[in-house]
């Protein structure tokens, strides 16, 4: 087998470092933690969260009579702007494993941002909606 993955990075580099971000996580206050991609904010493929019954509880209820618009969000949150300038960067930083102004950068960078809607991959299904209740609702 090969010692590589389909990026070319050494897989046992990419084990070590998911190994130690999980230790961390595990190890930290944070409920939950992701990193965006191109499009979202909260990649919905790579993210960690710690169960809890308050969080759980709170998706059920928001979920069962969710409205969703591509300007507002879910529940009409808001605009991804106007969200924004409510965020904690340094919760933000600690999913990045960068300083707050590096993991504003990397969120002004997405493409939900860029548009300022909610038009994206995912948008008004698991991305949005992690991004609505951790970052938006329950910051």
């Amino acid at each position: 087998p090969s010692d590589h993955d389909r990026s070319g990075i050494p897989a046992r580099l990419e084990i070590e470092r998911w190994r130690l971000s999980t230790h961390a996580f595990l190890r930290s206050k944070a409920v939950f933690v992701s990193s965006p991609d191109h499009d979202s904010p909260v990649n919905g493929g790579v993210f960690l969260v710690k169960p809890q019954r308050l969080l759980y509880n709170t998706a059920l209820a928001k979920l069962q009579n969710a409205t969703f618009s591509f300007q507002l969000g879910f529940n009409l949150a808001g605009s991804p702007h106007g969200l924004l300038a409510k965020l904690d960067f340094n919760a933000l930083a600690a999913g990045l494993g960068a300083a707050p102004e590096t993991a504003k950068k990397v969120l002004n960078a997405t493409a939900m941002m860029r548009r300022n809607d909610w038009s994206i991959v995912g948008g008004a299904l698991d991305q949005g909606f992690w991004w609505y209740l951790m970052y938006a609702l329950l910051r």
